[in-house]
């Protein structure tokens, strides 16, 4: 989900197709091609899950030998494997919940607050089995933290580190199934190529947005607006806009040092484990809720099945396994001025990208050291 390269351009999350029109000569092709892109969904997500079966046992083979196999292969084969687990499990779910809960809905009117427990629980279950059963049927081990100490009855806005693969997935996982919050955000219409991920999307208050000019504007609009709606839910952010790489990283340095901001950028070199992120969406979003908690969180595992775009400077990992930490921040905690929130955002990345390593390599930065890590520890192994 490439959101570009400069400030200009607000923080993603995950999102269902764009139904933005496009003006000019070109609308009712676009509108008709979007309309058979719609149609032929099912039918991919049958052919997907029809090649998964077949190639299931050839990909379970390579997974096993993954270990012994040279680093590109082993990407490409955990990639698959990944992939396989996410149709077979959240992509189907989500279909299935999604038409069983339209159906069940005609037959029995709900009223708006059972409206959006029954979504959000169907959501955590489609991906509770990803991130469960499924990872785990394919030698994924997850770790998980205890959940965080968080006030019921205010809001809380998750900044995600954008790193590897289904970045949106894991928040929504997080906002359903461990914040027991319904999940707020804008993102890339892309995001839902395949009817599982529309229909995931669809069950919670994520709004689809196509990422021209139009739509990079209406998700700044939507940032703003979005405080006084969460209520008691979560919003969804992820700062770095774009799913991590050593080229994305070095160009959003380079335009940090030709817009001026040569702290910023200095800042940035020093963390190889994170590409520098955005402020202005969550900074918009935060203003405008002056009572909502933070959660950042920070994961790494997923990034390793596309080893090519991690670059020299990426600490190597050799194990399946996906680690999660988080750290919650009261709504007093964090600057709402955005100089000063960009300032703090910085340094809750720079903490974020030791906690990385430190997890990569299998050990925990000491507490008072000047790079220490206000982290969960990483699991022993």
């Amino acid at each position: 989900m490439e959101q570009g390269v400069g400030p200009v351009m607000p923080e993603a999350v995950c999102q269902v197709p764009a139904r933005v029109a496009r003006d000019g000569p070109r609308g009712g092709l676009c509108a008709a091609l979007r309309s058979l892109h719609t149609c032929c969904r099912p039918a991919l997500l049958v052919v997907c899950v029809a090649v998964v079966l077949v190639l299931s046992p050839l990909l379970l083979l390579l997974g096993a030998c993954a270990r012994w196999l040279p680093l590109p292969v082993r990407g490409v084969t955990r990639l698959a494997l990944l992939y396989v687990a996410y149709l077979l499990t959240c992509e189907v779910s989500a279909v299935v919940n999604d038409v069983g809960f339209h159906v069940t809905r005609r037959r029995t009117p709900l009223d708006p607050s059972e409206h959006r427990a029954r979504c959000t629980n169907l959501v955590r279950r489609s991906t509770g089995l990803f991130f469960g059963p499924g990872l785990r049927a394919i030698g994924v081990r997850v770790h998980w933290p205890e959940p965080p100490l968080l006030d019921p009855e205010r809001p809380v806005v998750i900044l995600l580190r954008h790193a590897g693969l289904l970045n949106m997935q894991l928040g929504i996982h997080l906002a359903t199934d461990v914040l027991r919050r319904r999940p707020y955000g804008v993102c890339k219409s892309t995001a839902a190529c395949l009817p599982g991920a529309a229909a995931l999307l669809r069950l919670t208050s994520v709004i689809p947005l196509r990422w021209n000019a139009e739509g990079r504007a209406r998700a700044a609009r939507e940032f703003a607006d979005m405080g006084p709606r969460l209520g008691r839910d979560a919003a969804v952010i992820l700062p770095e806009g774009a799913n991590f790489s050593t080229r994305r990283r070095w160009a959003r340095i380079a335009y940090l040092r030709r817009s001026g901001r040569h702290d910023l950028a200095t800042a940035a070199e020093a963390m190889p484990h994170v590409m520098p992120p955005l402020a202005r969406g969550a900074g918009a979003l935060l203003a405008t809720a002056p009572d909502a908690q933070v959660l950042v969180v920070g994961h790494t595992g997923f990034e390793d099945v596309l080893p090519w775009r991690l670059g020299p400077d990426y600490s190597s990992h050799d194990e399946a396994a996906l680690h999660v930490s988080w750290r919650s921040f009261a709504s007093e905690e964090v600057p709402r001025d955005p100089e000063g929130f960009e300032a703090w955002l910085y340094e809750r990345w720079r903490e974020l990208d030791a906690w990385v390593l430190a997890t990569r390599r299998g050990r925990t930065a000491k507490a008072g050291r000047t790079d220490r890590v206000d982290w969960d520890d990483p699991p022993p192994r």
